[in-house]
């Protein structure tokens, strides 16, 4: 096997050794008439890209090569070579100018064309583009498309006299708009927005409710005035900053259970029973002899002919008294200690950040309790159908006052 190693630049030695300690044939690629060699595959090394393909241009070797792998020639790039060999396709879709048609709808219809991320250069058509375009939606008017880098590029103009009446609001059939809102009383300390319009800003107090991401955008006119807006699923990450109450009670007395046993053993009765349809016969004395009692019950079913239902039951009841007993004050802040450190630990788990604990311990007259303040910051915010925005019609307001 005769394996072509690019040696423009690059570590194209440490590529030639390895392939030829595996046994294959190595030849090396400095100027375009090495390209006029049999081989078998290629390998782009490791370098500087932007170098590299100064120099396959300068010494004309680019495009033959850009040939030879697009007819199918196995090729293995490394490093720098590798961003090279991904340079022969489109990564990247931008369209600006749409005000009626989101970027989603548009992308969605050019990858039903075959035009979409990941495809090469060499089948980009860009005045297929134009005219697919141009025939799919009526309100776009002019259309161009263009490559630059590893991105299509496509500019769109739309007639905006479509937009008769300035309060409407356009959507794609398939998306719907939706806010965000808050979910809680909070003070805004973080807001990215990805999609949508912000409603609020750093150091916001927002109540419950409250609209922190429009999900729609406005379309403007050439004089930047609102002329109506266009439906998004909005999408942020939002931080809010709040303070939460906690309390845990602690009864000074409890109870704890003695069981009554004999030298060796617990005291214990058992007792059995059968369930037959809607009947139930048992051993157990319908006077239980024991004030208090812990019952464990363990059942089995064995349905007759799978329509009778008979169930087998047998009961262990261990009687016990109840001791009264006090906690003592070390107990105690143990108890809610532990209590409070699992309520944090379940807050973390949800993803909230405790900035500041006010939370202390008190001695009651009957009780010890856990009381305080957390102030804590937390994701805030949850999807709600879009709320329309009533648009000011500047020229009517100008008419009136004139008259």
């Amino acid at each position: 096997m005769k394996v072509a190693v690019l040696a423009v630049q690059g570590a194209f030695e440490e590529h030639e050794k390895v392939l030829q300690e595996l046994g294959a044939q190595t030849i090396q690629l400095r100027q375009a008439k090495d390209l006029e060699d049999s081989f078998d595959a290629l390998v782009l090394p490791g370098g500087e890209s932007t170098v590299q393909g100064k120099l396959l241009r300068e010494l004309d070797m680019y495009e033959p090569l850009r040939a030879k792998i697009a007819a199918g020639l196995p090729v293995l790039a490394t490093c720098a070579g590798l961003i090279l060999f991904m340079t022969r396709f489109i990564w990247g879709i931008d369209i600006s100018g749409n005000l009626s048609y989101t970027d989603d709808t548009l992308k969605r219809f050019l990858s039903s064309e075959n035009v979409k991320g990941g495809m090469k250069k060499s089948d980009v058509n860009c005045r297929k583009i134009v005219q697919d375009l141009r025939k799919k939606y009526d309100r776009i008017i002019w259309v161009s498309a263009s490559v630059d880098g590893c991105r299509l590029v496509i500019r769109i103009k739309e007639n905006e006299d479509d937009f008769t009446d300035s309060s409407k609001i356009s959507s794609d059939n398939n998306e719907e708009g939706k806010d965000i809102i808050a979910d809680t009383d909070c003070t805004i300390v973080d807001i990215i927005t990805r999609t949508g319009t912000p409603m609020v800003q750093r150091g916001t107090k927002v109540k419950k409710g409250a609209i922190l991401v429009s999900g729609q955008i406005p379309i403007c006119n050439d004089e930047k005035e609102i002329t109506g807006y266009r439906l998004k699923n909005a999408d942020a990450d939002i931080t809010g900053e709040k303070a939460i109450t906690y309390q845990k009670e602690l009864t000074r007395q409890y109870i704890r259970k003695k069981y009554y046993r004999s030298r060796f053993y617990f005291l214990q009765k058992r007792n059995f029973g059968i369930r037959l349809g809607r009947h139930y016969f048992t051993t157990e004395s319908k006077n239980n002899q024991y004030p208090v009692f812990e019952k464990h019950v363990v059942q089995k079913k064995y349905p007759i002919a799978n329509v009778i239902p008979v169930t087998l039951e047998k009961s262990t009841i261990t009687p016990y008294r109840k001791m009264y007993k006090k906690y003592t004050k070390a107990d105690a802040r143990m108890i809610l200690s532990v209590d409070f450190q699992d309520y944090c630990k379940e807050l973390e788990k949800k993803g909230v950040e405790i900035i500041q604990n006010d939370v202390k311990i008190y001695t009651g007259s009957e009780t010890y309790y856990a009381k305080g303040t957390l102030k804590i910051r937390c994701s805030v915010g949850r999807k709600m159908p879009s709320v329309p925005i009533p648009i000011e019609n500047s020229s009517e307001e100008e008419t009136k006052n004139g008259d």
